[in-house]
């Protein structure tokens, strides 16, 4: 049903027709606008695994997303253990954590994409 309904747009895009002694061509139909496609993430890593501070020392993480045009690029960040060291995004690079020591042990700093649920660890040790 669907080809011979392609076969009948394109006879009448084809088709000329006359009016009053001149030719008019049909006004051609619409394209659809495709959509842009979405990106997928496959992974995510950060450039420490293993980082030691003093306190109160602050130190970013960066992460970065693979592959690296992925449509949604959301971090999830967050601390094993927020009395340890704490950890907040740039607002404007999702990309980005900014990592505060706060008392002297260790903490886990996790990296979570919300696109696929990809995680990435670093170990925080505070002194």
């Amino acid at each position: 049903m669907r080809d011979i309904f392609k076969k009948f747009v394109n006879f009448l895009r084809i088709k000329v027709f006359r009016r009053k002694g001149e030719l008019v061509k049909p006004k051609p139909f619409p394209q659809p606008v495709p959509k842009p496609l979405k990106v997928s993430v496959t992974g995510i890593t950060l450039d420490k695994t293993d980082v030691t501070v003093s306190y109160p020392q602050d130190f970013l993480l960066n992460a970065t997303i693979q592959p690296a045009n992925a449509t949604n690029k959301e971090i999830d960040w967050t601390s094993s253990s927020i009395m340890i060291a704490t950890v907040t995004h740039y607002a404007d690079n999702p990309c980005i954590g900014s990592v505060t020591g706060i008392a002297p042990g260790t903490a886990i700093i996790k990296a979570k994409t919300m696109d696929g649920g990809y995680e990435a660890t670093c170990k925080v040790t505070v002194q």
